[in-house]
């Protein structure tokens, strides 16, 4: 699988709430492997393969950026196998109409029945930035996944 077009391929959407001016923040998308601690370039990965998916929102308005909510599909391909580090992501099992803990939410089986869901069911994810992001400062969000 080429992992450039994967890190391209999501559709992320950036909200902000608070003093922001319109068309200076951007979102970029990097998947690494990880070995130990550290984060190495990825080219391509194998079905089964954990990588590290890396999202980094840099402010490039003059004021600060605050409430800064980052929502991102979970790229096709990619399996979430939960967060990296940095703050944990809510999720959402139903296209990111509703985002919670993963231990609250619930599927629907092939039975109509609800069941809990799993990390297999996760397509969404949203981050809500504790902190304002300084002018021209980034921040940075990361989930681990598996490729399908």
């Amino acid at each position: 699988m080429n992992l450039k077009h994967l890190a391209l391929s999501a559709a992320c959407a950036v909200a902000l709430v608070g003093p922001a001016v319109a068309g200076v923040a951007t979102l970029t998308n990097h998947v690494f492997k990880e070995d130990g601690s550290k984060l190495e370039a990825l080219a391509k990965a194998s079905p089964g393969q954990q990588v590290v998916y890396v999202m980094i929102y840099h402010n490039g308005a003059p004021k600060p950026a605050e409430r800064v909510v980052l929502n991102s599909p979970v790229p096709q391909g990619l399996q979430y196998a939960g967060p990296r580090d940095g703050p944990v992501p809510e999720v959402s099992v139903d296209g990111g109409q509703s985002f919670g803990p993963l231990a609250s939410l619930k599927v629907r089986t092939a039975s109509g029945a609800q069941s809990s869901a799993g990390m297999a069911d996760v397509n969404s994810l949203r981050w809500t930035l504790a902190s304002a992001v300084a002018p021209g400062g980034d921040a940075r969000v990361s989930f681990r996944a598996r490729v399908r």
